[in-house]
């Protein structure tokens, strides 16, 4: 096992090492003096604090843990099963051990019926960056305005066990319900045990060698997914990334140089009439690729982001769809908190469940003031088109999700996307007239795609 683990103590000053150090000089002290009782006693403690201390030292040493799910991707009301292991690999038993665990701060997974849970307070800050910019504005007395460091509850799992004997192994269930959408990674997990008077404790944080990782995917709801598997748009597109039936022919036209020859029509050539073409109805789009702009819903200011989560929801929603008429789905995602811009594509052997995942654990971009980035009022979301999956004329058509149509911070993917057809899904209504013909791409509400 790899530990890795930082550990730390929380003893009773009777333990601490000046109070041993004392302990054994007024003892000593008190032989000289002649002082017996007195002497019998601080040895007394000393011995007591020393033992305590030494014990308490040893009581983590060779323990650890392994934690192992039973489903790692779940949709929301979905439950799964979570096995912890404990190992006492040395001949000293622990006489008693607490076991903590953060629970996901988006609150995705949580234990069934919030058994064993308890609160805690923690900083009240989004991240690392921030609290650092608060602290040294309090620290320098920058603003007297500057609000101070709050604490907020979080929440953690607690387990707690005696008498682990030596070179025992117990093992414990409990039952985790999805919640809502997130990623939730079990990086470490905190054990407390000591001495067994309990005036002397150590805390481990154990990390995982093998980092368990639950996704809690978006979740579903109806949509219309039929518009994305018809040729609506073949006015403006042709049959340009659309697979066509070659049981129907819907028209034909006079050959032309570079033309297949198997869409030659060769029974009117036998006739000896001229060369015609067939032109073949196009049933299925090959592919459809989604592009998510992500940052674009900082504009909706709610805490709650309840179109930041319908949005993701619909986009999961038609790629089950999609993917299940057999379309090649493709996804673009822009940089987020969790991850680094991507671009998911079945032609790089990325799945739906990739896609899901990366959907599942999208949260706005956080800067890092530290490195010099600067926060913005509406940033654009941060997209990595160095591979474009845009250059193939066999692609079908893009489909670029935003809040607001006309308050959209880049759109420089028009340039990327210009050998696809586009259309743009704006969140928010608006003069879908106006704005396509700015665009010269057709603008859709999102209302559109929804069922019901």
């Amino acid at each position: 096992m790899d530990y890795r683990a930082l550990q730390t103590s929380a003893s009773s000053l009777f333990v601490h090492p000046v109070s041993i150090v004392l302990w054994f000089v007024l003892a000593i002290a008190a032989v000289i003096l002649g002082y017996e009782l007195a002497a019998a006693f601080l040895m007394f403690m000393f011995l007591l604090s020393l033992i305590a201390r030494i014990w308490s030292g040893a009581a983590l040493k060779k323990v650890d843990i392994e934690l192992s799910g039973a489903n790692s991707q779940l949709f929301c009301g979905e439950e799964t099963v979570l096995t912890y292991t404990v190992h006492n690999n040395k001949i000293m038993p622990v006489i008693w051990l607490d076991i903590f665990q953060d629970l996901p701060t988006s609150k995705c997974l949580i234990p069934i019926n919030n058994e064993g849970v308890e609160e805690f307070k923690a900083v009240d800050g989004k991240d690392r960056n921030e609290i650092l910019e608060r602290l040294n504005r309090q620290l320098y007395q920058l603003s007297e305005k500057e609000t101070p460091i709050m604490y907020k509850s979080v929440y953690r799992l607690h387990r707690r066990f005696s008498f682990i004997l030596w070179h025992q192994s117990l093992s414990w269930q409990t039952v985790w319900t999805a919640a809502k959408r997130g990623v939730y990674q079990v990086k470490e997990i905190l054990l407390v045990s000591g001495d067994g008077l309990g005036l002397s404790q150590r805390e481990k944080a154990y990390s995982l060698p093998n980092i368990p990782t639950f996704a809690v995917y978006p979740k579903l709801q109806p949509v219309n997914s039929e518009p994305f598997m018809r040729t609506i748009w073949s006015s403006r597109s042709g049959a340009k990334g659309y697979m066509e039936d070659t049981t129907v022919i819907r028209s034909d036209r006079d050959y032309q140089h570079g033309d297949s020859w198997k869409r030659i029509n060769w029974r009117m050539a036998a006739r000896g009439q001229d060369l015609q073409v067939n032109i073949y109805d196009t049933v299925l789009p090959k592919s459809a690729h989604f592009i998510f702009d992500g940052e674009s819903f900082r504009q909706e200011k709610s805490e709650d982001n309840n179109a930041l989560e319908d949005a993701i929801s619909v986009i999961a929603s038609l790629l089950m769809d999609l993917s299940g008429a057999n379309i090649d789905c493709s996804l673009s995602m822009p940089k987020s908190r969790n991850f680094a811009a991507v671009n998911l594509s079945p032609k790089q052997g990325d799945t739906i469940d990739d896609m899901l995942f990366n959907l599942a654990g999208y949260e706005y971009y956080e800067p890092d003031i530290l490195a010099g980035e600067v926060r913005q009022e509406n940033p654009p979301s941060l997209f990595d088109f160095s591979r474009s999956l845009f250059s193939s004329d066999n692609n079908g058509r893009v489909f670029y999700f935003c809040y607001d149509a006309e308050n959209v911070a880049d759109w420089s993917f028009l340039e990327e996307a210009r050998n696809m057809p586009v259309t743009v899904i704006s969140y928010v209504n608006v003069d879908f007239a106006a704005i396509s013909a700015i665009l010269e791409v057709p603008v859709i509400g999102i209302d559109s795609v929804k069922k019901g």
